[in-house]
C-alpha cells in the first residue's frame, strides 16, 4: 500500500491491510506531485515493487523438538492456527520473528527447529522451501550468555515493545525495553560475574552482548517509542516498518550509519581494485564502490567544518558543518557559500571534481540495493556555526526545522526527551547495584 498525500491520512488504520494480507505500507508525507524529488521516489519505488521476485499463495509452518512450543509469530501475515501462518505474498524485503517457549525439561545435546514455506513462484511454479536448524543445549548459563545474539534479541525486543505500545501505552513500552535489559545485566552479575565488583564498576556483560544497552536505548528513542508530540501518521508508520523490516534494516534504523565524507580514504567512492575480501566488514566486492568507515551517531563526533552522511533507512542528510570552508562548499554544490546552498530534499549537482564524484558514488551505492525496494530521498542540512545567532536564521523556516529533524538521528545524544547514551549506562549502573 502506497499513501502518498499532502494531509492526515489515518496510517495506523488503513496499515491493517497490509498487515493481515503479508504486504507492505509505504508512506509519503507532505507529498506533492510538484515537487520533481517526491515523484522521483514513488516512482522508483513503485516500479521496484512491480519488478520484484515474490512468493505467492504461500503457507509458514515452524517446528520444533519435543519440550519446544512456538509460542507466538510476528510480522506481516494471517495467523490460521497454532503453527500455520499464511502469506498472499512474501516480498523479499520483509522479516518475520517466532517467539519459542521451553514447555519441558531438554535432556538431549541439541533441539532442532524446521520452517516450511509452501509457495507459487512468479513463474507460476508451486514449490516448497525448508530451512532447518540445529543448536546445542546446554546448563551453564555462561554457554547460553556466551552464544546470544544482541541483534536477533534487538529485533524480538523490538516486537514485544511494539506489542506493548498497541495495548498499553508508549511509556509501557520503553519500561519494557529497560526491565528486559536490566534483567539480563542482572542475571549476568549474579550468576556470572566473579564476586562484588563493587557500586562504582563499569556495567559487566559477555563481548557479544557489548552492543546490546546501545541498541536498546536507541531503539527506545526511535520516533515509534519516543515521548512528546509525534505526528500520528509518522508514528504509525515507523511501528509498521519495525515490524517488518529485514534485521539488518531494522538495526540501521535504529540505529542511523553516519559517514565523515570530507575525511574519508583516498580509495572511499571509488570502485574497489582488489581480489574479493568476503572477511572484512563491510566485505569488498571487485568492482563495487568502497564506503567510508562509520562513526559513533552522536554530535560530539561531528566537526563544524566536516561534511556528513547520515543513512537511517528512510532518509539520507547530507550535513555540512556551519563553518565549511568555502573550497569544500565549492566542491561538493559548485556554489561559493553556504548561504547560497539549497537546504532540504534536493540532489546533489553534478560537478566536474573528483570529490563530487565519490560522494555521488558513495550516495548511490547507499541507495542501491536488491533486497529491497525502497528509494532513499536526500536532505542537504546546515549545521550551526560557531557565530550564529538565532536571528541570522529566524527568517528562514527551513534551516532549523530541518536541523532539529536530521540532529534526532544522533541517538547518542540527549534528545526527544531521553537522556544521553552515558547517562543512559549510569542509571543502569545504579538499577543494577542496588
Amino acid at each position: 500500500m502506497f499513501l502518498s498525500s499532502s494531509s492526515y491520512q489515518d496510517v495506523a488504520t488503513l496499515a491493517n491491510l497490509p498487515r493481515y494480507t503479508a504486504g507492505q505500507t509505504h508512506f509519503y508525507p507532505a507529498w506533492s506531485a510538484s515537487n520533481s524529488e517526491d515523484v522521483t521516489k514513488l516512482t522508483k519505488e513503485v516500479s521496484n515493487h512491480l519488478a520484484m521476485e515474490v512468493g505467492l499463495e504461500g503457507v509458514l509452518r515452524i517446528r520444533g523438538s519435543n519440550g519446544l512450543k512456538m509460542n507466538a509469530f510476528y510480522g506481516n501475515f494471517f495467523n490460521r492456527s497454532s503453527d500455520l501462518c499464511a502469506l498472499p505474498s512474501m516480498p523479499r524485503d520483509q522479516g518475520y520473528v517466532t517467539e519459542v517457549g521451553i514447555e519441558e525439561y531438554i535432556s538431549k545435546p541439541y533441539v532442532y527447529f524446521q520452517a516450511a514455506f509452501l509457495h507459487t513462484s512468479c513463474h507460476g511454479q508451486r514449490r516448497i522451501r525448508v530451512l532447518t536448524l540445529a543448536l546445542p543445549t546446554s546448563k551453564d548459563l555462561k554457554d547460553v550468555y556466551a552464544s546470544a545474539d544482541q541483534l536477533a534479541i534487538t529485533n524480538y525486543l523490538s516486537h514485544k515493545a511494539i506489542e506493548k505500545c498497541l495495548s498499553s501505552s508508549l511509556d509501557d513500552a520503553r519500561d519494557l525495553l529497560n526491565k528486559h535489559l536490566i534483567d539480563i545485566l542482572n542475571m549476568y552479575k549474579k550468576e556470572i560475574v566473579p564476586g562484588n565488583l563493587g557500586s562504582s564498576s563499569p556495567l559487566q556483560i559477555c563481548t557479544n552482548l557489548r552492543m546490546l544497552p546501545l541498541l536498546l536505548h536507541s531503539l527506545s528513542k526511535n520516533i515509534a517509542f519516543r515521548g512528546g508530540r509525534v505526528p500520528s501518521d509518522h508514528r504509525s508508520a515507523a511501528l509498521n516498518k519495525l515490524s517488518t523490516a529485514p534485521l539488518d534494516r531494522l538495526i540501521n534504523f535504529i540505529y542511523p550509519t553516519v559517514y565523515a565524507l570530507h575525511t574519508m580514504d583516498d580509495d572511499c567512492g571509488l570502485p574497489y581494485e582488489g581480489e574479493d575480501d568476503l572477511y572484512s566488514f563491510p566485505p569488498r566486492l571487485r568492482g563495487e564502490i568502497v564506503l567510508p568507515d562509520s562513526i559513533n551517531a552522536s554530535f560530539q563526533s561531528l566537526d563544524r567544518f566536516g561534511l556528513y552522511l547520515i543513512n537511517n533507512t528512510s532518509e539520507l542528510f547530507l550535513y555540512i558543518g556551519g563553518d565549511a570552508v568555502p573550497e569544500l562548499v565549492r566542491d561538493v554544490f559548485g556554489v561559493n557559500s553556504l548561504a547560497e546552498v539549497q537546504v532540504g530534499k534536493t540532489d546533489l549537482p553534478e560537478l566536474d571534481n573528483e570529490f563530487n564524484i565519490k560522494i555521488r558514488n558513495v550516495i548511490n551505492k547507499v541507495r542501491e540495493g536488491d533486497d529491497t525496494i525502497s528509494y532513499l530521498s536526500l536532505y542537504v542540512v546546515i549545521g550551526p556555526a560557531t557565530n550564529e545567532s538565532t536571528a541570522a536564521y529566524a527568517a528562514n523556516r527551513d534551516i532549523m526545522p530541518l536541523r532539529i529533524w536530521c540532529l534526532s538521528d544522533l541517538v547518542e545524544d540527549r534528545g526527544a526527551g531521553g537522556v544521553a547514551y552515558k547517562e543512559y549506562l549510569g542509571q543502569l549502573r545504579d538499577k543494577i547495584s542496588n
